[in-house]
């Protein structure tokens, strides 16, 4: 799971411009972007993970410590 962590929190700081060190596990999405931006994290995760998020799992998905669960399950 340290993996998808880093590789999550690594993908973020490129996308949204920020230093990893202010990404955590409580770091919500909503803080971060619209709805339209998810969308594009969405399809940037499903990239690198190489696997498809559902669109009503990924938006009930609120901050970095789901997303990290929820794609470790995904990807095994």
């Amino acid at each position: 799971m340290a993996d998808v962590q880093e590789r999550v929190t690594q993908l973020l700081a490129q996308k949204f411009n920020m230093s990893e060190s202010d990404i955590n596990s409580e770091t919500a999405f909503v803080d971060l972007t619209d709805s339209f931006g998810l969308a594009e994290l969405a399809a940037a995760m499903e990239t690198e993970f190489n696997c498809e998020l559902k669109d009503e799992e990924a938006y009930a998905i609120e901050n970095v410590g789901g997303l990290v669960s929820y794609l470790s399950a995904r990807i095994g």
